[in-house]
């Protein structure tokens, strides 16, 4: 890509590295897979970007940073290849910088909490549903060697506050990213609530923002002797159906220098 310096192939392979930001997008908790899948590689063929032809997992966080091991003055190339996948999003110029993110392993990726140390993260065994737009986070990406060319992949996802879940029937859901305020109504009593019919299935998900250059049959998540002595948890039963990703971007990032760095988890 014309604007990156660092390509996956440049990169040390079981390296890590780390980008903070906010849930602006999640589907973690189970896998696209199936007709989903087919659906969205139909999505990114249209768009005339290369589809996912796996199952996998993905998010996207906006007001992203890159984690610095050993401050901004020493980059590693992981380091410069995260700043170079950063992009903006037209649809929402204000939320600053998004990073996207995918895992098409075997398993899903491992959350956590950390701790009031600063120091300890709490692996979360069994998720709820997907992760609450707005949750600060940070992602853990994992170099690996793929065939034939290496690629990168969400290893785990580290929570900084309580955990929240996405509401899918939540009324008002969205109206916030289209600079409109929702006052719900009164909570009425069982004799006051009309009959209501069942709410529409929403619209299945799809991520066009991050496209790993490879992948391993072998793959494995990573986290779980570093952050937690938990078991990795199982695949979850499938739930209800995300919506699509507004703000997946093409891939191609652009460049960030951000001014202040340093390991900050």
């Amino acid at each position: 890509m014309s604007n990156r310096t660092v390509s996956t192939n440049q990169l040390t392979n079981g390296a890590y590295f780390a980008v903070r930001g906010n849930v602006s997008f999640s589907r973690i908790a189970t896998r696209i897979e199936g007709d989903e899948l087919e659906q969205d590689k139909q999505r990114r063929r249209a768009r005339g970007w290369i589809p996912v032809e796996r199952p996998y997992t993905t998010m996207t966080i906006n007001n992203a940073r890159v984690i610095y091991y050993h401050g901004p003055q020493n980059k590693r190339n992981e380091e410069i290849y995260a700043e170079e996948s950063l992009y903006t999003s037209q649809r929402n110029a204000g939320a600053g910088f998004f990073f996207s993110a995918q895992n098409r392993g075997r398993s899903l990726p491992w959350v956590g909490v950390l701790d009031a140390d600063g120091k300890t993260v709490n692996q979360v065994p069994n998720l709820e549903g997907e992760l609450a737009n707005g949750l600060d986070v940070t992602l853990i990406m994992r170099v690996f060697q793929g065939k034939p060319n290496k690629g990168v992949s969400l290893d785990g996802v580290i929570v900084h506050e309580p955990i929240r879940y996405f509401n899918f029937e939540q009324p008002g859901n969205g109206l916030s990213e289209l600079g409109l305020k929702f006052n719900p109504a009164p909570v009425q009593t069982p004799a006051q609530q009309p009959a209501t019919t069942a709410p529409a299935q929403p619209e299945s998900a799809a991520n066009y923002g991050y496209d790993d250059s490879g992948y391993d049959d072998n793959e494995q998540p990573y986290g779980q002797e570093a952050f937690s002595s938990t078991p990795q948890r199982p695949q979850q039963p499938q739930r209800a159906q995300m919506p699509a990703n507004p703000y997946g971007g093409n891939g191609n990032g652009i460049v960030y220098t951000p001014q202040n760095g340093g390991r900050n988890y």
